[in-house]
């Protein structure tokens, strides 16, 4: 009896142990996971102002470790301080996760990944300047950093779950129906990243106001035989900006009727309603601050704006298709 009691109460503390050690990792976790939002959102910006060839060199600016001061200048020199604190954060995360074995234990593949896609980020972030802001580097460069956050937020999720379980008490979804949502949400996160893609593309190829009507792309006058027949045209001729811009504006909308039927599955099967009601009306607003764009040409407020949420609007549906996973995890390990 004192043997159990003994072994159970060391099983307590292990667990005890373990916890502190998820809880202090987590805060410097969530501090990588801030300062790498905070350059896709400094990007964004950046790039509205018109200063991403502000800094013309790289890694100095102007040749100087610290740039003459000017707007443009430090509006670049800012947004490679913050990659610069993100990278000795980092670093100090890294080798802590390594040299833990019970991070390592769980963590291992995800610190060499995250690691390879930083590498990636800083040598896509320095091509972006020699190659003198090539629309390809530059689109290439934004989907990075957001496969970057996405490998961070995927750990803060797992060690979040670790130290605060889901209760599945009260779901009761079967498990094949939970498989199917998961596919379904699957699906979205991959659609959203395309969409996220083509968003780049207008933005690197600067064809955001190619057509500066909405809904339509643009009205043209046409004369005939001394009338004027105004024609108005939805559908542009499908080449270059007019194609980016248009698919860029399809898209949109077939990501929105695509949420409304994850919100339609989501209240028949009673499961995460609230979150996948956030994520709609993310991707209304998301939609609206496209239309501010065409109609106020491009402010700067609304262009960093819409930037940036689509990455949130990534990682809410990332957090979602993690919860069903989770969840379903939880069911299996009930068996």
């Amino acid at each position: 009896m004192f043997v159990f009691s003994f072994n159970k109460k060391m099983n307590i503390d292990l667990m005890l142990d373990n916890k502190k050690i998820y809880i202090k990792f987590i805060k410097i976790t969530y501090i990588i996971f801030a300062l790498a939002l905070l350059t896709i959102l400094l990007g964004p910006y950046v790039r509205a102002e018109d200063a991403g060839l502000a800094c013309p060199d790289w890694p100095l600016c102007h040749g100087y470790v610290i740039p003459p001061i000017d707007y443009q200048i430090y509006l670049e020199f800012i947004h490679r301080v913050v990659a610069g604190i993100l990278g000795i954060f980092y670093s100090i995360w890294f080798f802590w996760g390594i040299s833990n074995p019970k991070l390592r234990r769980l963590f291992l593949p995800y610190f060499i990944l995250a690691s390879f896609v930083l590498v990636m980020q800083i040598y896509l972030g320095r091509e972006t300047i020699t190659k003198q802001l090539n629309a390809y580097i530059v689109k290439f460069h934004l989907l990075n950093a957001i496969f970057f956050v996405s490998v961070i937020f995927f750990i803060l999720y797992r060690l979040y779950r670790i130290i605060y379980p889901i209760d599945i008490s009260l779901i009761n979804i079967d498990k094949s129906n939970l498989r199917v949502l998961r596919f379904i949400v699957f699906l979205f996160l991959i659609l959203i990243y395309i969409q996220i893609f083509l968003g780049g593309r207008v933005s690197a190829n600067y064809v955001g106001l190619v057509c500066p009507n909405f809904p339509e792309c643009y009205t043209e006058i046409i004369k005939n035989d001394n009338h004027e027949i105004i024609n108005t045209v939805y559908i542009p001729p499908l080449i270059l900006g007019f194609e980016m811009h248009f698919t860029h504006r399809a898209v949109g909308f077939i990501v929105f009727f695509y949420s409304l039927y994850l919100w339609y599955l989501f209240n028949k099967y009673d499961i995460l309603k609230n979150k996948i009601l956030l994520l709609v009306s993310m991707i209304s607003l998301q939609i609206f601050l496209g239309i501010l764009n065409i109609v106020f040409e491009l402010p700067t407020l609304t262009r960093v704006i819409h930037s940036f949420l689509a990455t949130v609007l990534f990682l809410t549906t990332f957090f979602i298709f993690l919860e069903l996973k989770q969840i379903l995890l939880s069911k299996n390990g009930q068996e």
